[in-house]
């Protein structure tokens, strides 16, 4: 099995069981993550490759391990005490991929639920014993699962371990991962960096990588475009000399002469001034800065890695950014998810953030429903709101288990509404069934017209037994392919 925290000889022989068939997990395939066992939190989950199987069976063993052989059946074996000998299986079925229940002591639940057999979604969170996993169909932007030519993976595992003082950002998202990949081999490029992303899904991490794995022999030097008041801010950026204004006492180097043959990381860039923007992009195209006080030119060898988490774009559109500056910075551009996007992470997220804080060594578990609550939360300040909820929690457990009442009121909060919406008063089954032919059998769609999550909408359709597959089936049979005109 693959180790996804780094790239270490052990990959190889890990994850030789798969590389038996020639074939290694990319973005645009089939995929069931192992995220996260409840018992065995500090465990790295796994990421079980689908594109050549018709089977995939789960149950409990001695340890994470899979067996492929010649009949396209993939069968793994998890260490989780919890969970069956022969627990579940997903199968592969006229196109779409469902998960079974195979006699299992405590069931298997699919987004909280407990199922017997359930069609998958890309997304879907699967329980069985005391482990969570996620089914992922195809990232984003591919055409389909399995497309080897929309997106190749690469040659070799990328080392993303924190190894020789190297960052470290873990993840189990392949599309991710195939980022992550981009930006090795840009790193060693001194072309200029934009990284967007919403607060707090590690736009730092990325920008410390890229000057960890440069080998500029210069400084990694940091600066908060939007926490600098408006008039410091070019002598910040800058340099002065003293004398230059009220305040100036002594000479000053200024950022971007403090990163000379090193790297320069611009966070919130959004919010830089437009005063100072045309001064930054003369350090992007000369490669000199003006100090304020003089008139001289210094020479500057300087890496600029971006950060922001606003439209840069719809900002160049509006006149708020200078559209030349955005063009300079933009040489190579990455956007992070949010981490309510890539949910598989969570787990191996929790397994660092434990160890981080004092949890490793205390034999910590996790309730199930307090799991379930953090996979399901939507997280708007992404991964540092997902740190302070377990260090809030590791201070709370009883017993060495975080409970669903240890989280943040927040998380309780929205686990609550989601767990009341269950019981709501559903439309009737000819109401649901006239909405998803006049959607195409759309999920998200008819969430918003009924202001439900599209969870509360497969609810709905597992109550009155409907078949989603036949009725997509059905639809692209008939050619309706999207909502009735």
């Amino acid at each position: 099995m693959k180790s996804h925290r780094g790239g270490d000889d052990s990959t190889r022989s890990k994850h030789a069981d798969q590389q038996r068939v020639g074939h290694r997990p990319h973005p645009g395939e089939p995929r069931y993550v192992v995220s996260l066992t409840c018992l065995s939190p500090l465990v790295d989950g796994e990421i079980i490759s689908l594109a050549h199987a018709d089977e995939l069976l789960i149950g409990r063993g001695p340890g994470i391990r899979m067996i492929v052989p010649v009949d396209r059946r993939i069968v793994a074996t998890i260490p989780d005490i919890e969970m069956s000998r022969q627990h579940a299986a997903l199968r592969r079925a006229m196109g779409a991929w469902h998960v079974e229940d195979t006699g299992s002591k405590n069931g298997t639940l699919v987004n909280g639920e407990p199922v017997v057999r359930q069609a998958l979604d890309d997304g879907d969170l699967i329980e069985t014993g005391s482990t969570v996993s996620v089914f992922r169909e195809s990232a984003v932007g591919t055409r389909a699962a399995g497309s080897r030519s929309e997106v190749e993976p690469e040659p070799e595992p990328i080392s993303w371990n924190g190894s020789g003082g190297s960052p470290v950002f873990y993840t189990l998202s392949l599309p991710v991962q195939h980022e992550l990949c981009r930006v090795k081999k840009v790193a060693p490029v001194s072309v200029p960096v934009l990284v967007q992303g919403e607060t707090g899904t590690g736009k730092e991490l990325i920008a410390k990588a890229v000057h960890h794995l440069s080998g500029r022999p210069g400084k990694f030097v940091d600066i908060n475009s939007g926490s600098i008041p408006e008039s410091l801010i070019e002598s910040e950026l800058f340099g002065c000399m003293r004398g230059a204004f009220t305040g100036a006492t002594h000479d000053r180097l200024g950022a971007v002469r403090s990163a000379q043959r090193g790297t320069l990381f611009l966070d919130e860039i959004g919010d830089l001034p437009v005063a100072a923007q045309g001064a930054l992009l003369r350090v992007l195209q000369e490669h000199v800065v003006v100090p304020l006080g003089t008139n001289e030119r210094t020479q500057v060898d300087v890496r600029v890695v971006a950060a922001t988490n606003r439209d840069l774009a719809a900002m160049v559109k509006k006149g708020e950014f200078r559209e030349d500056l955005y063009a300079r910075l933009g040489g190579f551009e990455l956007t992070l998810p949010p981490l309510r996007d890539r949910r598989e992470d969570i787990g191996i997220l929790i397994s660092a953030l434990l160890r981080k804080h004092g949890g490793g060594t205390a034999g910590i578990t996790i309730h199930s429903m307090a799991a379930r609550a953090l996979f399901t939360y939507s997280y708007p300040r992404n991964v540092r709101e997902l740190e302070l909820a377990l260090r809030t929690a590791l201070a709370l457990a009883r017993g060495g288990q975080i409970q669903l009442e240890d989280l943040p009121a927040a998380i309780q909060d929205e686990a609550a509404a989601e767990a009341d919406s269950s019981v709501e008063k559903a439309p009737s089954h000819a109401e649901l069934l006239t909405m998803l032919n006049e959607t195409g059998v759309n999920i998200a769609e008819v969430g918003r017209i009924t202001g439900k999550a599209p969870t509360q909408v497969r609810r709905w359709t597992r109550r009155y037994g409907i078949d989603l597959v036949a009725m997509r089936r059905a639809a692209k049979s008939k050619g309706r392919r999207g909502p009735k005109k």
